[in-house]
């Protein structure tokens, strides 16, 4: 049974993933700049 070994390694991937994504979002959520989804400069 291949997928489940397949299965398995994609899901550490993703949790090393979440790991790395949860680590950059650490500190103070108000320095975070602005995105500028809807310019009104046009």
């Amino acid at each position: 049974m291949d997928s489940t070994g397949q299965y398995v390694k994609k899901l550490n991937e993703n949790q090393e993933k979440a790991e790395k994504n949860r680590a950059r979002a650490k500190g103070s959520p108000g320095t975070k700049t602005q995105n500028k989804q809807h310019s009104t400069n046009k």
